[in-house]
């Protein structure tokens, strides 16, 4: 019940992050190219949905990363403890560094690094299983 829950939800956020893009997207076609145009609709539109929007996201966000991080320092995971960085939160943390000490041209050089969080720490998890696999296939073959 609880994971149908969480799949549930994380595929309810997951849809939303696109949602918001596809709507812009939309609004800037109705607005026929007038980006000012599409941006006054868009925050008149989006104003409705920011606070659970990111009530929701920071909600999933922090489960992970204390489910991650507990996981990790309770030996849980047999990783070492230096996976903890590998929580998207932290990951993200890490990818703002860059921005706020060097003063690029642009603004958004974060915005991939917490995505990049999910992928590291399924890495983290693919390394468990095959070490998992590997120890379950060697205890079979031994007589």
């Amino acid at each position: 019940m609880e994971r149908a829950l969480c799949l549930r939800h994380g595929k309810k956020l997951h849809l939303e992050c696109g949602t918001l893009i596809h709507n812009f997207n939309l609004l800037y076609a109705a607005a026929g190219g007038d980006t000012e145009l599409a941006a006054a609709i868009w925050d008149r539109s989006y104003v409705v949905q920011i606070v659970p929007y990111w009530a929701t996201f920071f909600a999933f966000e922090l489960a992970v990363l204390i489910g991650w991080v507990a996981l990790i320092l309770r030996g849980t995971f047999a990783l070492k403890k230096t996976w903890v960085l590998a929580a998207p939160l932290v990951v993200a943390g890490i990818g703002y560094l860059p921005e706020l000490l060097i003063p690029w041209p642009f603004n958004g050089f974060v915005s991939g690094f917490e995505s990049f969080g999910w992928i590291v720490m399924f890495l983290g998890g693919r390394r468990l299983v095959l070490r998992e696999t590997e120890k379950h296939d060697a205890a079979e073959e031994e007589p």
